[in-house]
């Protein structure tokens, strides 16, 4: 039987592809400058140690991303590019079009619908770090409608005297509680790396003694409101990172534990991009939850980690996994995939039945829920109260 969900359930968003020739573009390499003379001052010592290796591999030494060399040549190379774009005839009209674009009250404030109020983070020349606000759907709906703050950035770094920038946040309403929490990513100048500190949505402040974390490139995951998935920098002191400077672990942290006591739950490996958490909250108001191991940028393999043990999703690495629907576990396809004697193709969006994988650990039948035609392109899918 083809998959029930197609029809009635589940509408994948879509962008049209235009069928047109496209005009060729030529690409112009430019070869990378890898002098570390040039990056650094002739006289480091961080020279000398990255002339050493360049005699064996002249790119080497910008392998250490966070490396003083590496460093130092990008910000030459930012430096060289900046001015270049200054010098244009037209940058100063262009940036100032640009500015009066991003601080226009004619843009639509785009927003998240939470309990029946719609949020949106602002920025405009008075909230120049920007307002995290709500309003009511009736409201939104208004030609002017009344916003009411939650969360003023310009205010917190004014009071902490931090340059803090709003960099998100994860907020988790469990099935029957009767209020949301949330963590609150900032950064301090917009660096990658961010702190995160829990903030109660309905009282619009932070947790007193709430869950908070050190800065470091990290990624968080709610189990319930006492419990969370966490990978950081463990240490502080850059030991437990990847090569590439994320999170080579997921621990299990709870209320009122140390960080550092949080109990371990999957190591990945140090030539990893990155070891991420995640969870998802099924219709019934279980939860499952687990490691996404990412080995390239573009590769990845999912792990339920539940009942003491990694267990690895049975899918392709380029593939996505989404939200669940009614039992069906929803996957998006970025390359082709042969399960038994069918093939599903990138970009398809396939389902499979979440509970029977759930019990089996093995990959139950695999249903085509979406295939895009030649002028389509699943963009995104997403589940609301009865439909997918």
């Amino acid at each position: 039987m083809r998959f029930a969900l197609t029809a009635a359930a589940a509408s994948a968003l879509l962008v049209a592809c235009a069928t047109e020739t496209q005009e060729t573009t030529e690409i112009v390499e430019t070869e990378i400058e890898t002098s570390v003379a040039e990056a650094i001052e002739p006289d480091g010592e961080a020279m000398n140690e990255a002339a050493e290796d360049v005699a064996t591999d002249p790119y080497l030494w910008m392998e250490e991303v966070e490396g003083e060399a590496a460093l130092a040549w990008v910000n030459a190379q930012n430096e060289r590019s900046l001015a270049i774009i200054k010098s244009s005839p037209v940058f100063e009209d262009n940036h100032a079009k640009a500015l009066e674009l991003a601080t226009s009250n004619d843009r639509i404030p785009y927003g998240t619908v939470r309990d029946g109020l719609v949020y949106n983070f602002w920025q405009d020349e008075t909230n120049v770090r920007g307002v995290w606000r709500r309003t009511s759907l009736d409201s939104y709906k208004s030609d002017d409608p009344e916003w009411e703050t939650v969360l003023d950035f310009d205010k917190l770094a004014a009071d902490e005297d931090k340059n803090w920038v709003f960099k998100g946040s994860n907020c988790f309403k469990p099935k029957g509680a009767d209020k949301t929490l949330c963590f609150v990513s900032l950064s301090d100048g917009g660096k990658d790396a961010v702190i995160n500190r829990e903030f109660d949505l309905d009282a619009k402040a932070f947790v007193e003694d709430g869950f908070e974390t050190a800065e470091a490139k990290q990624g968080l995951a709610w189990i319930d409101h006492d419990t969370v998935l966490i990978g950081t920098d463990w240490g502080g002191d850059g030991a437990t990172l990847t090569e590439s400077g994320y999170p080579s672990s997921v621990r299990l942290w709870k209320r009122g534990e140390a960080l550092e006591d949080a109990t371990e739950l999957y190591v990945g490996q140090k030539t990893d991009v990155g070891i991420w958490p995640w969870s998802s909250e099924l219709e019934d108001g279980t939860m499952i939850y687990g490691a996404v191991e990412s080995d390239t940028f573009f590769t990845r393999i999912y792990y339920l980690l539940q009942d003491g043990e990694a267990t690895a999703f049975p899918l392709p690495k380029k593939a996505s996994l989404g939200s669940d629907f009614k039992g069906w576990q929803f996957v998006t396809l970025q390359e082709d995939w042969m399960v038994g004697d069918e093939t599903f193709k990138t970009g398809d969006l396939v389902a499979f039945n979440l509970q029977q994988f759930l019990d089996t650990k093995e990959l139950p039948p695999v249903e085509l829920v979406f295939r895009a035609n030649d002028r389509q392109a699943v963009n995104g899918v997403a589940v609301s109260k009865s439909a997918a």
